[in-house]
């Protein structure tokens, strides 16, 4: 009978260490539940901190494509400035020499013209010798 007792003393203890075990168990299972989703929170949490980052990423990556066009349109209107100022430059050049030509031109006309005044008071003078010369 003590024997019986002793066993049936033991085999409670036992059922109390196994329900003990069991809600050790019960809450060591909803902690790794809580855990589990508390670290899947955190990866979704840091997938969305690295999607944020990634389309941060694109923004500045876009910005710094339209800054790059800014400066190539820049450039290329520097280019086409320089090239106005040399064609500007260049007319006004050839302006001064058709203006030097043209002043060469009337000038040499009119010396053309009063060689053409001398020779005509020259022939009339001859042709009026001759009148002379036959009279």
């Amino acid at each position: 009978a003590k024997a019986g007792l002793e066993l049936t003393r033991r085999a409670e203890e036992l059922a109390k260490q196994a329900e003990k075990a069991a809600e050790a168990a019960k809450k060591a299972k909803a902690d790794a539940e809580r855990l589990e989703g508390d670290a899947k929170a955190e990866q979704k949490e840091e997938h969305d901190r690295i999607a944020a980052k990634m389309a941060e990423a694109d923004e500045v990556q876009g910005k710094l494509k339209a800054v790059a066009e800014a400066q190539a349109l820049l450039r290329e209107l520097e280019r086409m400035g320089k090239e106005l100022a040399t064609r500007e430059k260049t007319a006004r050049q050839a302006q001064a020499t058709q203006r030097r030509l043209q002043a060469e031109v009337e000038a040499a006309l009119d010396k053309l013209e009063a060689e053409h005044e001398a020779l005509a008071a020259q022939r009339d003078e001859l042709y009026n010798h001759r009148i002379e010369l036959q009279k």
